[in-house]
């Protein structure tokens, strides 16, 4: 009565965990599935239990799922993201832990944890795809867009600088800014870059002149 009891007891804690709890057999169909498969998945723990773990894989992820399991299997705990089908056929990402389980038989099956990943996933995507988007307006601008570091180094100029000043990125990215400046603007720029820099303030309306490669000066705001 008391194992029993006890047996129940961490039966509950599992089905009221948020993370899927599940184990596979050595065949790779799904003994056990806690309560919040249902959310995750879909499906209620006796609907999904019976199947074989690759039923819930996306097509594409299978491969690297089965080459993980089999991994785990023969004695090598696991962390792995790949992407399963919920129920509605909607695409779920996941983070597993996974280790190898005895059976009891002899045989070794695996054990482990799913978390959903998916709104982290679909939040670095956007963020990707907004930075791809800032990146081709940036790169296509005519105007001359460049970062420089602390020291005043070129850290990036996009291709108009090519138009501009008649550089290409190569020639600009690892120089000098102030190099470039006409003399009679330099020490301008040099009194007040330090400080821009210290008090994390911007600056606008600055004409000064820079060098083109032909050697003439270009007036640039």
């Amino acid at each position: 009565e008391a194992i029993k009891a006890s047996e129940q007891k961490y039966r509950d804690l599992v089905d009221n965990m948020n993370e899927v709890v599940y184990t596979v057999d050595e065949h790779g169909m799904l003994t056990f599935a806690n309560a919040a498969i249902e959310s995750l998945l879909g499906y209620t723990p006796s609907e999904a239990t019976g199947k074989h773990f690759t039923d819930f894989v996306y097509r594409d992820d299978s491969p690297l799922a089965i080459q993980k399991a089999e991994s785990v299997q023969s004695g090598q705990p696991q962390q792995n993201e790949y992407r399963l089908l919920h129920k509605s056929g909607e695409i779920r990402w996941i983070q597993t832990s996974s280790r190898p389980m005895n059976t009891g038989d002899g045989s070794v099956g695996v054990q482990g944890i799913l978390m959903d990943m998916t709104e982290r996933k679909l939040a670095e995507q956007a963020l990707r795809e907004s930075e791809e988007a800032v990146r081709a307006i940036i790169e296509t601008s005519r105007d001359w867009i460049w970062a420089i570091d602390l020291d005043g180094k070129h850290t990036y100029t996009n291709p108009a600088v090519k138009e501009i000043l008649g550089y290409t990125e190569d020639e600009i990215i690892g120089g000098q800014s102030l190099d470039l400046i006409h003399d009679d603007d330099r020490k301008r720029v040099e009194e007040s870059l330090r400080e821009w820099i210290q008090n994390q303030q911007g600056w606008n309306n600055l004409v000064i002149r820079w060098r083109h490669k032909s050697g003439g000066y270009r007036y640039l705001e």
